[in-house]
């Protein structure tokens, strides 16, 4: 009743499956069970939360970028774009773990991770683990040997929350971080004594767009102070073509971030009463309605959805299409957390769109700018291309070009000379 790790090709992709019986005793106890659970696992592995997955490149080296960091005693902060797949890295990281465990913030996220990683996987909450107290919190997780911490940038070392969650894992955990902004409005950095030890990243935007594994954004200049619902009943219709006349309809999916609940059931109001199909996310709104709104969302049942908080981090719905942000995002990292939301591909999507109301993509720059990150609490950097090497490059070009030019001229001069003076 045993199984080892093996590689299955099934349907011209890889599922890794690395000591599978640890985990089986957690699904069944006996052994009958636990064969009809292998049985099952051959048949099909997706019964079982079993993931067929097929890593992209910069997903394989970011795992075992992880790897070589734990076995020189690190904490690795894995750091990857929105949409980049950092759920696939995770899953890449836990492979052959005794008892794995997946920590977040929310129960959004918790869900999500619980739901992808597989049943293996003990998916917990950090509000949930300082509920219990740092007895039971020791007792729960007092043999796990791999941790997965989601939005990491929330995890500071001397914060309540990284306190709370080190002092319940045992010694020897290994733990990985994974945040798409490693960066915090109060400045504190994610490194630090007891903080992460190693900053992998992963791919840039700018690779994701060439590969097509994220959508382009356009990003309209609106003053700052713009009313948001006229700003996407301006630009949030999809222009379909319908024997030579153009129509409108239907409205492009769209998240509208918000500075307060109010302001968001304000703003909902005033799209309904417009035709627009929208409903209000928020703190208050229980999960099963949560799943409701995201799943008629996904259907195509709802235009946008509108929050105060609740989408900028774990809402993952490659429909979306349009970010609305009638928020300052004073912070970069929540600027791009925010915006993250539509870059993802989906089809017939071409572009996203960011109606920025409040002026944040003036003080940050295209969404899809690339970035530089660090571990000490610096501000996320964009990458600015300098001046002079673009004239530099530009002038190389010109003399390549036109020196072969000359010298084809030149010989094609003499040769018309020589034929005249022969004739």
């Amino acid at each position: 009743s045993r199984l080892h790790g093996q590689l299955w090709r099934r349907q011209e992709l890889f599922l890794y499956i690395s000591r599978a019986s640890r985990g089986l005793p957690r699904i069944a106890t006996c052994r009958s069970a636990c064969r009809r659970a292998l049985r099952t696992l051959l048949r099909d592995p997706l019964q079982l939360g079993w993931r067929v997955i097929s890593p992209r490149p910069y997903q394989s080296s970011a795992a075992v970028a992880v790897r070589q960091s734990w076995l020189r005693g690190g904490r690795p902060l894995v750091v990857a774009p929105t949409g980049a797949g950092k759920t696939v890295i995770a899953a890449l990281c836990i492979a052959g773990a005794t008892a794995p465990v997946a920590i977040s913030h929310t129960s959004t996220l918790q869900e999500q991770l619980q739901q992808r990683l597989g049943l293996g996987v003990r998916s917990l909450t950090i509000q949930a683990l300082d509920a219990m107290g740092p007895a039971a919190a020791r007792a729960l997780l007092q043999h796990t040997d791999r941790c997965v911490i989601d939005e990491a940038h929330h995890f500071v070392s001397g914060g309540s929350w990284h306190g709370v969650l080190f002092a319940a894992l045992p010694v020897g955990c290994h733990v990985v971080g994974f945040t798409a902004t490693p960066a915090r409005l109060d400045g504190a950095g994610l490194g630090g004594p007891g903080g992460f030890t190693d900053l992998i990243s992963t791919a840039s935007y700018s690779a994701l767009l060439t590969a097509g594994w994220l959508c382009p954004i356009d990003v309209p200049a609106l003053p700052v102070g713009s009313d948001p619902v006229a700003a996407y009943l301006a630009h949030g219709f999809a222009v379909r073509s319908s024997g030579g006349a153009v129509v409108a309809s239907p409205w492009r999916p769209g998240v509208l971030f918000t500075t307060t609940k109010a302001g968001a059931a304000r703003a909902v109001a005033r799209l309904r009463a417009a035709g627009v199909r929208s409903a209000v996310i928020d703190a208050d709104t229980t999960p099963a309605a949560r799943r409701v709104a995201f799943a008629a969302f996904a259907a195509g049942e709802l235009d946008v959805l509108a929050s105060p908080m609740a989408l900028s981090e774990g809402f993952d719905c490659p429909r979306a299409e349009v970010c609305i942000l009638d928020r300052a995002c004073h912070g970069v990292a929540l600027y791009l957390q925010c915006a993250g939301r539509v870059l993802r591909p989906h089809p017939g999507k071409r572009a996203a769109l960011l109606l920025d109301c409040r002026g944040a993509a003036a003080r940050h720059g295209s969404p899809t700018d690339d970035r530089l990150y660090s571990l000490e609490g610096t501000a996320i950097r964009r990458v600015v291309r300098s001046a002079a090497p673009r004239s530099a490059r530009s002038a190389a070009p010109v003399s390549a070009v036109v020196a072969p030019v000359m010298r084809v001229a030149g010989g094609v001069l003499r040769s018309v000379w020589a034929w005249l003076q022969s004739a």
